[in-house]
């Protein structure tokens, strides 16, 4: 079975989504397709499900972060709890290795809330780590729950610029 499910994108540079949990006891496939279309360019990237054995308790890193004049980095999290969750996102300089900036106290809703189990974090290391071009990101929840982070590279260095999306 296909379900489609239609979402409007936000022009903020953060923005909700509700995470979509399926139990099964026989073998799934479980993908995501996302499409969407900038001016008159259409385009679409694919992600695979996330086995629970998978999901981060505390914390998680992601590497292979970017920000230049061709590409930025969106960073989601993903609360799989019902209840809200807070987390602090770490970044650091891939070139040397510091610690580039911090973002606080991000909450994210809990899954039981219709569009708040998670959040998009758009142009990462431009919004917060300001000069960085390359680097990597720890995310830590405050409190042990399980949660899935991940990072896209998109075209363009801001939303609009270039094709704006996952096609790199």
């Amino acid at each position: 079975e296909q379900k489609i499910l239609r979402s409007d994108r936000s022009s903020d540079r953060m923005f909700w989504l509700s995470p979509i949990m399926i139990d099964s006891d026989v073998p799934v496939h479980v993908g995501v397709r996302v499409l969407g279309q900038e001016r008159d360019l259409r385009y679409g990237f694919s992600y695979v499900g996330i086995p629970s054995e998978r999901e981060a308790q505390t914390e998680a890193w992601l590497f292979g972060l970017q920000q230049n004049s061709e590409t930025r980095t969106s960073l989601v999290i993903v609360n799989l709890l019902d209840a809200a969750t807070t987390f602090d996102i770490e970044l650091f300089d891939g070139e040397t290795g510091l610690s580039a900036g911090i973002v606080q106290n991000v909450a994210v809703g809990g899954r039981a809330w219709p569009g708040q189990g998670s959040l998009q974090v758009d142009s990462l290391l431009g919004a917060y780590a300001p000069g960085v071009t390359q680097g990597y990101a720890r995310v830590v929840a405050t409190r042990a729950t399980p949660f899935v982070a991940h990072a896209v590279i998109l075209d363009g260095a801001q939303a609009g610029a270039r094709s704006g999306d996952g096609s790199v």
